[in-house]
């Protein structure tokens, strides 16, 4: 987590269900994009990258997504952490497939950024 921190993210608390009544998100702005991390557990994380210059509230749309990996929450932190920034070489811009795995309620389905989370 502190990893997390130093490297600008942001926790905003997540959504849960009936097992799980909570989770956490850690998002990070990029001109353009948004870095995420759902953790629904320690060893259940899921960290994107995802445009989030559309304008719209879908951030984990299919046309959204550029970069994906799940696992347990440090290993998806270590990767997500290795992933160049938007317009340096190697930084992913094509888009994939959205892990069913970041579905998010309706009531949940706006873009949160963290600019909006210190509000």
């Amino acid at each position: 987590m502190v990893a997390l921190n130093e490297a600008g993210f942001v926790w905003v608390p997540g959504p849960g269900d009936g097992v799980v009544p909570y989770t956490l998100l850690y998002v990070r702005d990029w001109p353009s994009y948004m870095d995420a991390i759902h953790v629904r557990g320690e060893k259940d994380a899921t960290g994107v990258r995802a445009r989030s210059d559309a304008h719209e509230s879908q951030l984990f749309a299919d046309h959204n997504v550029v970069w994906k990996h799940e696992g347990a929450f440090v290993t998806v932190v270590a990767e997500l952490l290795k992933v160049p920034a938007p317009g340096e070489p190697g930084a992913p811009t094509r888009a994939l497939a959205a892990p069913s795995s970041l579905w998010l309620p309706p009531s949940h389905n706006k873009l949160v950024t963290p600019s909006a989370a210190h509000r």
